[in-house]
């Protein structure tokens, strides 16, 4: 509850949280829709996790969490996609060869 509280009030607060919260993927989850700033402090396992990271994106209402996703995800054209689908903004972050890519 401590760190719920914390974030609640500043964001970046979930980069000093334990390791452990990092990892949690419910916890997490309820953090990244606080502030998409969480993603970017979570466990390497979760921003690399294609459901969880798409999940996020879709219930942040945050298209901006995607720049904290794994960079193989931002490479990724189907992944890519469906999170532009899901929003917009998601585009920002995909790969810059995705975005200079006629056929894309």
């Amino acid at each position: 509850e401590v760190v719920l509280e914390a974030v609640k009030q500043v964001g970046w607060a979930f980069e000093y949280a334990d390791p452990t919260l990092k990892a949690d993927r419910d916890f997490v989850f309820e953090v990244v829709n606080l502030t998409e700033f969480a993603l970017c402090c979570a466990a390497g396992s979760l921003k690399a996790d294609r459901e969880f990271v798409m999940e996020a994106i879709k219930n942040s209402g945050r298209g901006d969490v995607f720049q904290f996703a794994d960079s193989a995800l931002r490479f990724d054209k189907d992944f890519v996609l469906e999170a532009i689908r899901s929003n917009f903004r998601a585009f920002r972050h995909a790969a810059g060869s995705l975005k200079r890519d006629r056929a894309f």
